[in-house]
This record gives structure tokens, C-alpha cells and sequence, in this order.
């Protein structure tokens, strides 16, 4: 999916991984130690719990409740022709989700400040909902986000495809996933110290690098509307190629290079 992506579209993504990565370490630090956006892992913690007990499954259950809203939110909105799309970015729809996300993200974080950074009871569990479904709206937004979007809230697959290739001799792993993976740790690490040293400021960290990542979009808006790339060969009435269309090749897409966050994902 991401072998197409721009240096624009890479650092995007790369910056609403390290967004997600700040959400589910804060939502561990202190929103009842489940996850917002990595849903195999309450689906795990909801196994635990019935297996053997416990009092993490019904908030990781409430925040999978919250994720698949955002999910199926997000695929209703991003529905529809991808008109208006500028060179290298993505479609206007899927920029809307993504800024749905950090309307949300922002009252999460007044919040979260309010409660001076610790919310207890239901206003945490309202807290953890909001922030599953934010997360669940960046991840189908990014599946509607075609080749120039890549996973983000989920690396499992990613981690996997970067070695994977190695023992059969294929190319060396690719820098721009190697980067996600890179910013997920970082976002996380970023969200857990602040939250440590002065927790209501560090909800506003996935803000921050949300609106990095939709600065990106924003810096190419001037840019040329992609041309509609229609598939298979036009031919002439009677079923014959159109005279000079045989061995036409289209100019290959913009390659990452050196340029930017790195080589193409």
C-alpha cells in the first residue's frame, strides 16, 4: 500500500503514528491500563478477565465498543468519489475524518486537564471512550486513504513485513516503516514522561502531533488536482487500439528517494 506514498503523505502518517502511540500510552498510564487503539490486545484482556477474573475487561470492552463507532464513522464519511485530491495528498473526505479526530482529541484533553490529569470513575471511562473512538476514526480513515496512506494505530503487520522479506533475500526492510514503527515508540514515550512530570499537559501531546500530521496535507493544498487515472486500454470502434496507444507508458509516481521522512513504506 505504501510503496506509492509521497514524502508529504510518509510524514503525515509518521506523525499520526507517534499521535496513536501517545493515546494508548496515556490511556494505559491513566485510563484504566487498557488500550485505546490496539484492539488485540483488549480483545485479549477481555479473555483474561473471563478466564480468570479481574476488573480490566469491561473497560477494554467499553473502549473496543468506542473504537469500532469511530471505525464505522469514519468509513460512512470517507464513503464516496475521491474528487478534489491534491498531488501527493489525500482525499478532502479523509482529511475531514482525521480532523473530526482531533475535535475530539481536543476535548479530551481539556478534560483530561480539568481533572488535573487523574480522572477517576465514569468521567475515565468516558475519557477512554472518546480516545477509542478517535483512534478508530485515524484507522479507517487511513484504510480509505488508498496507496498514499498506511497503517497507523496498528504495526503488528508492519513489524511483520519489514523482516519478513530478509531470510528470502529480498530488498532490505523500508525506511518509512521503519519510521512508523521509530514514531509509535517515540509518541508514546513523549505522552508517558510528560504524563509522569505534568500529567493534565501531557493529554494535549496526540493533539500536537495530530495537527503536525495534517500541516503536511495543508502545506500541499495549492497544489495541482490529481488527474482521474482511468485502468485498461481505450479502444477505437470496431475493437481496435487507438492508433499510438500501444507502448505508451505513464510516468512511473513520485518515489520517496532520500527525500523527506524517509524511503518509501
Amino acid at each position: 500500500m505504501a510503496e506509492s506514498m509521497t514524502a508529504r503523505a510518509q510524514c503525515s502518517v509518521v506523525f499520526l503514528a507517534a499521535a496513536s502511540g501517545s493515546v494508548d500510552a496515556l490511556a494505559l498510564s491513566a485510563l484504566g491500563h487498557v488500550f485505546a487503539g490496539v484492539m488485540t490486545g483488549n480483545l485479549v484482556l477481555m479473555g483474561v478477565t473471563a478466564g480468570s477474573g479481574g476488573e480490566r475487561g469491561l473497560p477494554a470492552a467499553l473502549a473496543l465498543a468506542g473504537y469500532v463507532t469511530g471505525t464505522v464513522l469514519a468509513a460512512r464519511l470517507c464513503r464516496g468519489p475521491r474528487t478534489g485530491t491534491r498531488a501527493g495528498g489525500w482525499p478532502p473526505r479523509v482529511v475531514g475524518c482525521l480532523w473530526l479526530e482531533a475535535l475530539l482529541l481536543v476535548g479530551f484533553a481539556a478534560a483530561a486537564a480539568s481533572s488535573g490529569g487523574a480522572p477517576e470513575g465514569t468521567w475515565r471511562t468516558v475519557l477512554l471512550v472518546t480516545a477509542a473512538t478517535a483512534m478508530g476514526l485515524q484507522s479507517s480513515a487511513m484504510l480509505a486513504g488508498g496507496s498514499m496512506a498506511a497503517p497507523s494505530t496498528y504495526f503488528t503487520g508492519t513489524l511483520t513485513a519489514l523482516f519478513a522479506q530478509l531470510p528470502a533475500g529480498g530488498p532490505p526492510p523500508s525506511t518509512g516503516a521503519a519510521l512508523r514503527l521509530v514514531a509509535v515508540v517515540s509518541g508514546a514515550a513523549a505522552a508517558s514522561g510528560l504524563w509522569a512530570v505534568a500529567a493534565p499537559a501531557a493529554f494535549a501531546c496526540p493533539v500536537v502531533l495530530l495537527l503536525v500530521a495534517l500541516a503536511f496535507q495543508r502545506s500541499g493544498a495549492g497544489g495541482p488536482a490529481l488527474p482521474t487515472v482511468r485502468t485498461g486500454r481505450r479502444r477505437a470502434t470496431g475493437g481496435r487500439r487507438t492508433p499510438g496507444a500501444a507502448g505508451r507508458r505513464r510516468k512511473p509516481a513520485g518515489r520517496w528517494g532520500s527525500r523527506g521522512c524517509g524511503a518509501s513504506g
